[in-house]
Order: C-alpha cells, then sequence, then structure tokens
C-alpha cells in the first residue's frame, strides 16, 4: 500500500520519520497528543491496532473516536491505559507544549503504557530558528495572528535535548536521536499559509513541498526524533552516567 502523507512539508518530514520507526500491521500503537488526527486515522487504514488521547478530542466526529480507540487525556498527566499494553507509542511534537515540571512525568507514562521491549518514538521542538521566526512572520503579516502552538513555543521553555535523552535512558539502554527540520522545510512551509489571495504563492509552496520535503536541509535543525525500546527492567530506575553520555547518535 502507499503510504500518503500530509500536506505541510513539515508534517510530511515530521510523519515519515515516525512510519519508518513503525513496525508492520498489526502491531497496537497508542499515540498521545492526536491532534487532527492524521496519523492514528491513517494507521488504522493501514491494518494496525489503534488508540489515542488528546486533551481535546472536538476534530472526530461521531462515533469515530470510539472507533479509533481515542481518550480524553487526564488533568493530572497520567495515561487511562494499562502499564505495559502498546507495541509503540508515539508521541509528535507534544512535548514542548507540556510544562518543564511535568515532562520527565510524561515520558515515564509514555514508558510504563508500553510493552517490555516495545518502542517509544517522541518528535519535539527544540530550537527557535531564524526560519521559525521568518514563519511566524509571514503567518502575523498575512493573517493578523498567531496560533496558539506558536505563541506556547515562545511563552513555555523549550526543552533541552540532554534532558530529554536523560529521560529516555531511565526507561531504555539506548536512545537515537534524529535532528530535523532545517531552514529549507520551514521556509517551504511559511509558503504554504498564504492567504487565498496570494494563492499562487501558496501553489509554489505546494509545488515545493511535493518535490523537495525530504531535502531537510540548510541551516540549525529546529526538532527532534527521540527512538528507545523499553527494557524489562532497569536497576534502581535510572542507569549510569556512562551509559547515557553514550547514547546519542546524530541522525
Amino acid at each position: 500500500m502507499t503510504q500518503r502523507l500530509p500536506i505541510f512539508i513539515d508534517q510530511k518530514r515530521r510523519y515519515s520519520l515516525i512510519l519508518s520507526e513503525i513496525p508492520a500491521p498489526p502491531a497496537r500503537i497508542l499515540e498521545v497528543g492526536v491532534g487532527g488526527g492524521w496519523l492514528v486515522r491513517h494507521l488504522q487504514e493501514l491494518g494496525y491496532q489503534v488508540a489515542g488521547c488528546d486533551v481535546d478530542l472536538s476534530n472526530f466526529q461521531g462515533e469515530e473516536a470510539e472507533r479509533l480507540g481515542l481518550r480524553k487525556a487526564n488533568p493530572d498527566g497520567t495515561l487511562a491505559f494499562e502499564s505495559n499494553e502498546f507495541d509503540v507509542v508515539v508521541s509528535c511534537d507534544v512535548l514542548e507544549h507540556v510544562q518543564p515540571a511535568a515532562r520527565e512525568r510524561f515520558i515515564e507514562e509514555l514508558f510504563r503504557v508500553t510493552k517490555n521491549n516495545g518502542k517509544v518514538v517522541v518528535t519535539a521542538f527544540f530550537c527557535n530558528t531564524r526560519g521559525f521566526a521568518l514563519w511566524g512572520a509571514f503567518m502575523l503579516l498575512f493573517t493578523r495572528a498567531l496560533p496558539s502552538w506558536f505563541l506556547e513555543h515562545l511563552t513555555i521553555p523549550l526543552p533541552r535535548e540532554e534532558d530529554v535523552k536523560l529521560m529516555f535512558l531511565r526507561h531504555c539502554a539506548d536512545v537515537r536521536l534524529v535532528r530535523y527540520q532545517r531552514f529549507l522545510n520551514t521556509f517551504i512551509s511559511a509558503l504554504q499559509i498564504f492567504p487565498d489571495r496570494l494563492g499562487f504563492i501558496r501553489r509554489l509552496g505546494g509545488g515545493l513541498s511535493r518535490a523537495l520535503w525530504r531535502w531537510d536541509v540548510l541551516g540549525e535543525p529546529t526538532s527532534t526524533m527521540f527512538v528507545g525500546c523499553k527494557e524489562m527492567q532497569v536497576e534502581d530506575g535510572r542507569r549510569s552516567e556512562s551509559q547515557r553520555a553514550a547514547s546519542a547518535i546524530d541522525g
């Protein structure tokens, strides 16, 4: 089956990386923070057993939320799923919107509901680059408003790669880091937000998105994907400093 990808180039890059880490159907997969629902819907179409949660499920009408196994996120940050329930747990660009004091608990919950030897995949935004600022400037200039997620990137302290890596290493022997979303993809994403009266620019962005979404080059990356496999046991709940330090691989 040919994998379909979303419209926007940043989503294409992010979701392609996530899909490359997921085993074949019918693995059981949980998405924490389903957003508009593209990934969880697509995974179900591919034959996966899916579930998900979010603070807002208004994007899902009628019985769709039940069909996709969606649940409202708990106010205390815990996940309303059993321990060791999923083959893969995915969280896509949620961590940076979690308050810093709650991030370790958030990662712990992802691993708790993952089966032993199962995989946790987290993508997160780590750096407000010049490309990111350009995106915001275009949005403000042509729509007179900034989306709430953009404002949260500016008002909530961004996570640090090293901190998240250490959180992962409390639950797994190794964690792989893939850094992505550099200037070219961010610039094309900015072209895709132009309004209808400047539709020719948006169409240009769409054409570049279809042609160049894999060309994630130029400048500093804004985002990182973390991939780790849950161990059956971790002594004392954390790993030694030498094990932590030897873990990162820059994609």
